[in-house]
C-alpha cells in the first residue's frame, strides 16, 4: 500500500497524496482495533469469533466496491459476513450481541471517507505523509 502511494506521488505529483492514502488507511485503521480486541478475547469464544468476523469484514471492502454495484448494493455485499451472524444469533439466541452493532455502526460510519477527505486536517497531514515517501 505504502509502495503504491509513493509510486503515485511521484507519477502524478504530491498533490495526488490529498486523495489516495484516506482509502487504505482507514481500512488499517479500523482493522487494528477489532483485531487486536479478538486476539486479546481469544480466551472467550463467543465475543473472539465474532471480533474476528468483523475485523475480516473490513477487509472486504476493497473487493466489495470492485463488484461494479450500487452503493447500497456494495454495502450489502461487504457487511453481509456481519449481517449473516447478526441473523444466526437473532435466530439462535433471540438477540443481537453488542459486537455486531459496533462493527456495523463503525463499518458503516467508514464508508463515508469523502467527508474526511474535506476537513482541514486532511490536506496538511496527506502531504506530510506524502513527503515521508518522496
Amino acid at each position: 500500500t505504502l509502495y503504491q502511494y509513493a509510486t503515485v506521488i511521484r507519477a502524478r505529483g504530491l498533490e495526488a497524496s490529498l486523495w489516495f492514502p484516506i482509502w487504505p488507511l482507514i481500512d488499517m485503521l479500523i482493522f487494528a482495533p477489532f483485531f487486536l480486541l479478538a486476539v486479546l478475547l481469544r480466551h472467550k469464544p463467543e465475543i473472539h469469533k465474532r471480533f474476528m468476523i468483523v475485523a475480516m469484514t473490513t477487509l472486504l471492502i476493497a473487493p466489495a466496491g470492485r463488484l461494479g454495484l450500487s452503493v447500497v448494493l456494495t454495502q450489502l455485499v461487504w457487511l453481509s459476513p456481519i449481517l449473516l451472524g447478526l441473523a444466526y444469533d437473532v435466530f439462535r439466541q433471540r438477540r443481537v450481541h453488542w459486537v455486531y452493532v459496533i462493527g456495523v455502526a463503525v463499518l458503516y460510519a467508514s464508508s463515508y471517507r469523502p467527508g474526511l477527505m474535506r476537513t482541514d486536517l486532511w490536506p496538511g497531514f496527506a502531504r506530510w505523509l506524502g513527503a515521508l515517501l518522496v
